[in-house]
């Protein structure tokens, strides 16, 4: 029988004020910032930001008080690549199943990689949803909404029983799926030489889709990537669309490149990758190596080649456009269409990825600070300091322990989670 430890609460389920002090107390924190791991600390938070953490700050008199019991604090898991399905985007739209407590439930996922149209997320985003109501059980406080094929994503905060709040930044990354198909190929070819030219058709050409006069957002968005200013989030099929990208886009130094891969693409084309200086959005767990056997850690392979890594909890591996795609659960079975998650333990892929050689710390920072830092919100979210967001989960005992449970989950100092 797992070990039970003891939670003082002076909270109640969910707070009603965002403004509300709250003090959570006798706590250890991975703040994830450069003052690392503070064991016996107070974090206090105030108005949805951490207004102190340390061992020596004082609760406000004011405050509704949490004692942690020697629990752990860590940021708010960031999902960078958490696909939305929207009618109409491409012929298969279906949304995706998952396992949470013994329960399946639908989550608002898209399954069709082909699609060509252009689809900005926020003017179709449904925040009610039901898909979205588990979420904050797994600790996912944060998400980049992204939908099938090719378009402009949003990012959206997770409070389900808050649906008008969801929308946090409409207008987020670009991203396209890839197969090493000539037509998704030449849809990435001509955005960015459109933009490239400053948005002149060349001699005999025509504007790519999405880029009419009705359209503006994506003329502007591939310009912004062109510039370096947005990341160019790219889901690739398998490694052929992979290094048929990364030569597409090689003209363009400044593009930001993010790539959302199987393992199979992965050990095929790690070297590539980082002299590209890419970062890759990757499941967590264990796959096989291509035409083996033999299992190994994609991540532990990434971070060991220098190429930075954001994990992804929701995302399906890319599935391949005719021939090698990854899809190959932690075992190396093949990862079927119902997504399992483990709603006593959703952290357990991320321990395998640890038990298996990736450091303890950079696994942490796979969920909260590398995937803030790619979608450009490093500065508000993805560590635990002082005026950032207080988007926080509170674990009676170290995250990666299969003893230990989730028992809070705090948004903009918002309870949204209680177990």
């Amino acid at each position: 029988m797992r070990g039970v430890i003891a939670i003082a609460l002076l909270v109640p389920a969910v707070l009603t004020a965002a403004d509300s002090p709250l003090a959570i107390r006798n706590a250890v924190v991975e703040t994830m910032a450069s003052t690392g791991r503070i064991e016996g600390a107070t974090a206090v938070i105030r108005d949805g930001k951490f207004a102190a953490i340390g061992k020596e700050v004082a609760v406000p008199p004011d405050a509704t008080v949490i004692d942690a019991a020697g629990g752990t604090l860590m940021p708010g898991i960031i999902d960078p690549y958490f696909e939305f399905a929207i009618t109409g985007a491409t012929t298969d739209s279906g949304p995706r199943t998952v396992v949470v407590g013994g329960r399946q439930i639908t989550l608002p996922g898209g399954g069709g990689r082909t699609g060509s149209g252009y689809s900005r997320v926020a003017d179709s985003f449904y925040a009610y949803d039901a898909g979205f109501k588990p979420l904050p059980r797994t600790g996912l406080t944060r998400l980049g909404v992204v939908t099938n094929g090719m378009g402009q994503a949003a990012i959206v905060r997770v409070t389900p029983k808050d649906p008008q709040r969801m929308m946090d930044q409409p207008d987020g990354f670009a991203f396209v799926s890839v197969t090493n198909s000539s037509e998704s190929l030449d849809q990435v070819r001509q955005r960015l030489s459109f933009a490239a030219r400053g948005g002149k058709e060349a001699a005999g050409g025509s504007r790519p889709d999405g880029f009419g006069a009705s359209a503006t957002q994506g003329a502007k968005l591939w310009a912004d990537v062109v510039a370096g200013n947005v990341a160019l989030f790219a889901e690739c099929a398998n490694s052929a669309a992979v290094l048929h990208l990364l030569k597409a886009i090689e003209p363009y130094r400044n593009v930001k490149l993010v790539l959302f891969l199987g393992g199979d693409s992965i050990a095929e084309t790690v070297t590539a990758i980082k002299d590209r200086k890419a970062t890759v959005i990757v499941r967590p767990g264990l796959e096989l190596l291509p035409n083996t056997r033999d299992r190994f850690n994609p991540a532990r392979l990434l971070y060991e080649n220098g190429v930075e890594v954001a994990f992804t909890l929701t995302g399906r591996p890319p599935q391949a456009g005719g021939g090698g795609g990854a899809g190959r659960g932690l075992g190396g079975e093949e990862t079927p269409s119902v997504r399992t998650i483990d709603s006593e333990f959703p952290l357990f892929p991320v321990a395998i990825v640890v038990k298996t050689g990736m450091p303890r710390i950079a696994a942490l920072e796979s969920l909260t600070k590398k995937p803030a830092l790619i979608l450009g919100i490093e500065k508000t979210h993805g560590s635990i300091e002082p005026g950032k967001a207080a988007d926080v989960l509170l674990y009676s005992g170290d995250p990666l322990d299969p003893a230990s449970r989730l028992l809070r989950t705090i948004v903009d100092g918002r309870v949204v989670h209680a177990n």
